[in-house]
């Protein structure tokens, strides 16, 4: 039994509009009940309290879903652009498809813990706040290393013909988020996590120069979407084809069932 699957575009693009559909619903809530101020709070405060945690985190797991299945796709499609055998794209493809496992995996662990969740005893920095940052930290660092790897693996396949999108898109966001990702976690005053502890009456006071931090969140955040909307194109080229076997318990391939045959004819009666 065979399946083949096309309109493999519609991933990313699934990805995307989810992955800004929650943090925009998210952050317009969460102004417009007071827990954070309009100018300009991290993402993950903004989707932090609930009831905008839960959109905040259902997006961020439909993102890291379809950026998991997008990253194997793109993976499988290096090694079939691969046909020289670069052994640079070959080592870079692999990193790439473990960047796409810590990727995910740091989304879904910053998904799981809303910065604006308090235990009864009002603890928050280690319960909270710390398996929350490992997975920003998860998150972006891989994610960004994962656009430099699919840069360089796109800039060495494509040469010398240079004039494609997905090449300036991917090199760009590859520069892009580089920057802004370094100052996010730079600036963000791990430090004060005292004055970064949900407030239960009024919206988050950030210490001075937090805002630098958090508007290159934003960058980085939006540029990760943009690229990967450039998944889209090459996807329009492939069609993925999954074929399914039966095998008995001992390895081998089962029959494949047959009609019963018709009832046996009877023997002519003899004289």
């Amino acid at each position: 039994m065979e399946f083949t699957v096309t309109k493999l575009y519609y991933i990313p693009y699934i990805g995307v509009v989810s992955g800004l559909g929650g943090i925009i619903t998210s952050y317009v809530i969460a102004v417009a009940r007071g827990d954070v101020k309009p100018w300009l709070p991290y993402i993950s405060d903004a989707g932090g309290d609930s009831p905008q945690s839960s959109i905040f985190s259902f997006s961020m797991i439909v993102v890291s879903f379809c950026f998991l299945v997008g990253v194997t796709l793109c993976h499988l499609i290096l090694l079939k652009r691969n046909i020289h055998g670069n052994m640079l794209v070959k080592w870079l493809n692999r990193l790439l498809l473990i960047g796409g496992v810590t990727t995910s995996s740091g989304m879904i662990i910053l998904a799981v813990n809303p910065v604006g969740h308090l235990n009864r005893d009002g603890s928050w920095a280690l319960t909270v706040f710390l398996p929350h940052m490992v997975g920003a930290v998860v998150m972006f660092t891989s994610g960004i290393g994962l656009m430099i790897i699919l840069a360089t693996c796109t800039t060495i396949l494509d040469y010398p013909d240079w004039k494609q999108r997905n090449f300036f898109v991917r090199c760009a966001a590859a520069v892009i988020g580089l920057v802004p990702g370094i100052l996010t976690i730079g600036y963000c005053p791990v430090g004060e996590m005292d004055k970064l502890k949900p407030l239960p009456d009024r919206a988050r006071e950030y210490p001075p120069g937090t805002i630098v931090s958090a508007i290159c969140e934003w960058i980085v955040v939006l540029t990760f979407l943009a690229f990967s909307v450039s998944f889209a194109s090459e996807f329009r080229k492939f069609k993925l084809c999954l074929r399914l076997e039966y095998r008995d318990v001992d390895g081998g391939t089962a029959p494949l069932p047959v009609k019963p045959d018709a009832s046996p004819e009877k023997p002519e009666a003899r004289d």
